[in-house]
């Protein structure tokens, strides 16, 4: 018997479940002990609850394998403690930014393997191009997924978000329950939308406007790492502000300015231009997508 075991982070638990269906892996609760496994993916971000878990899950699993996210270098001395728990783990990243910054913090990564698309996302989705002037975005309230200088944004935007969020001051949302949403809900709003705009000043993968676009909704980013694989593909606004860093966890979190008028300017262009460019624009997207390879082909290599 195999198990996948995630923390409560929302998209974690997507991935987990996507790992679930492409390896036919049992969804187990991280730190619970139903019985025995022959191999283990632990989906966790660096933090209190996922490391001392893994030392309960040392002792229910024969191979145990960390599939890790990182949105910026993990502080200094939880290393030694990760060295410790996860001496004998293979540790995968979520993609190559992160397994670079874990390696920048000295500690190790054997490889990387993107999430995206996740199996129930690539096969509902109906693609359409038709030229549309609906802008949306999906996040959970968060400071680096809502950033304050949003507020001087001119664009109108269509918010799938947590009831919390400020900035339903400033937009109309789809939906207040992006937690609580069923994968179905969330494939209806990225069928509504033209554009999806990524507000985000960090990720560690970043799955929405990769989800979104195979719905043909055009996606715009800001230039940060995380997105290097549609570096050639979708439409970028320029990070060129300062850089700044916020301690979460045991993970220091590295944020990328964009100016508003910038993403304002890339979001008329695109609602200006004819559906031919932006199906130009999508077909890009796919196939940077395609260009990723097999999903979780490194985790594969070290299933037993």
């Amino acid at each position: 018997m195999n198990a996948v075991m995630n923390s409560n982070a929302f998209s974690l638990v997507k991935i987990a479940e996507d790992i679930s269906v492409e390896l036919g892996f049992n969804i187990v609760r991280l730190g619970s002990r139903p019985g025995r496994y022959r191999n283990c993916i632990v989906v966790a971000m660096p933090d209190y609850a996922t490391l001392n878990l893994s030392k309960v899950n040392n002792q229910i699993c024969e191979n145990s394998i960390l599939y890790i996210t990182t949105e910026g270098p993990l502080v200094k001395y939880i290393v030694p403690t990760m060295d410790a728990i996860y001496r004998d783990w293979p540790v995968i990243a979520h993609s190559q930014y992160v397994c670079e910054k874990l390696v920048d913090s000295g500690f190790r990564c054997d490889g990387y393997d993107y999430p995206v698309p996740r199996r129930v996302i690539k096969e509902n989705a109906r693609p359409k191009i038709n030229g549309g002037s609906i802008v949306g975005y999906l996040a959970g309230y968060m400071l680096r997924k809502y950033p304050s200088w949003a507020w001087e944004m001119e664009s109108d935007i269509l918010l799938y978000t947590s009831p919390n969020n400020p900035f339903l001051r400033k937009w109309r949302a789809y939906s207040t329950s992006v937690y609580n949403s069923t994968d179905y809900e969330v494939m209806g709003f990225y069928s509504f939308i033209d554009v999806y705009a990524s507000l985000s000043t960090s990720e560690g993968v970043g799955m929405t406007p990769y989800e979104a676009a195979l719905f043909g909704a055009v996606p715009i980013i800001a230039d940060i790492p995380a997105f290097e694989p549609l570096r050639d593909a979708a439409l970028f606004v320029e990070a060129d502000g300062p850089k700044w860093f916020e301690r979460h966890a045991y993970e220091v979190i590295e944020h990328y300015y964009w100016k508003p008028r910038d993403m304002d300017y890339m979001i008329d262009y695109v609602l200006e231009i004819e559906s031919t460019e932006r199906f130009e624009i999508i077909s890009d997207v796919y196939k940077a997508i395609e260009g990723m390879g097999e999903k979780y082909s490194n985790i594969r290599r070290y299933l037993v």
